[in-house]
């Protein structure tokens, strides 16, 4: 029986000043902005989504404010998204390679990059309260992870309502291929 190969996705933060994304000013209530996309023209399962928010210092939040995290399939040119190489790095007993491409938002402000076409209906999504510490992890039971054939895979983010500032997202997925 062969033995899968997993990665975990991110966004490379061991080159990065401040972990994570930032999302600054920019974050405009209620617009929904990428962060994180991968592309295959084979099939991968995503296992395990991971989020978390880092605060920075004189890091700002919105009062009451929450935000939505999202994974939908997307199409089309991406606007407005300056990329960074993603980093799929193997956690199984293979050392090959993923056939998957990820990239993500550098910068601040980048965050607010779309593409041309995002679904209306997500693979998954988790709406957290935009907050210091606040963060989220979550495992698929083997057998009902999300599949991905053919297509590319955006991890979004949408504020309710409110800016922030010093405060940077820090997506991470599992994958096996």
């Amino acid at each position: 029986m062969p033995v899968a190969r997993t990665y975990v996705v991110d966004t490379n933060t061991a080159t990065n000043a401040a972990p994570g994304i930032a999302i600054g000013t920019a974050g405009s209530s209620q617009t929904e902005q990428v962060l994180l996309f991968g592309a295959t023209a084979g099939e991968f399962n995503i296992s395990a989504i991971r989020i978390g928010l880092y605060s920075q210092n004189n890091a700002t939040y919105p009062s009451n404010g929450s935000i939505t995290f999202r994974l939908k399939v997307v199409s089309g040119g991406n606007t407005g998204v300056l990329v960074g190489s993603g980093t799929a790095k193997a956690i199984s007993q293979s050392t090959l390679a993923a056939t998957s491409t990820w990239l993500y938002s550098t910068s601040t402000g980048s965050g607010t990059g779309t593409f041309a076409t995002m679904t209306t209906s997500p693979a998954w999504s988790q709406t957290l309260p935009c907050t210091a510490g606040a963060n989220w992890g979550e495992w698929f039971t083997p057998g009902f992870e999300i599949n991905v054939s053919g297509a590319t895979m955006a991890l979004t983010y949408e504020m309710s309502d409110g800016t922030t500032s010093g405060v940077n997202i820090v997506p991470e997925l599992v994958i096996s291929e």
